[in-house]
């Protein structure tokens, strides 16, 4: 079954947070690096990689998982290292 933002309410209030709370300070072009992570994971590398994303970012909740923002921007720069560390790398450092 697939996810939809009629399936997880809020989703893009969520995401509009977490850019909000993560600091350009402490991560330099976030949201250049948001906007490639985006575009460049492929869901034929990691099949059904938006649906788990979607589902994900509705379930966690960061008093359950401490650090929460820090994983996930590792996170984002872990998925597919094979195919697209490269481009993170450039946008991330």
């Amino acid at each position: 079954m697939l996810v939809s933002t009629h399936d997880v309410p809020n989703f893009w209030v969520w995401l509009l947070t977490f850019g909000a709370e993560v600091s350009t300070h402490d991560v330099p072009n976030f949201w250049v690096w948001l906007l490639t992570f985006g575009a460049e994971v492929s869901t034929h590398d990691v099949p059904n990689f938006w649906v788990w994303l979607l589902t994900f970012g509705a379930e966690v909740s960061t008093h359950d998982v401490p650090n929460f923002w820090v994983w996930l921007l590792t996170f984002g720069a872990e998925v597919g290292v094979d195919t697209w560390m490269f481009h993170v790398s450039e946008f991330c450092y």
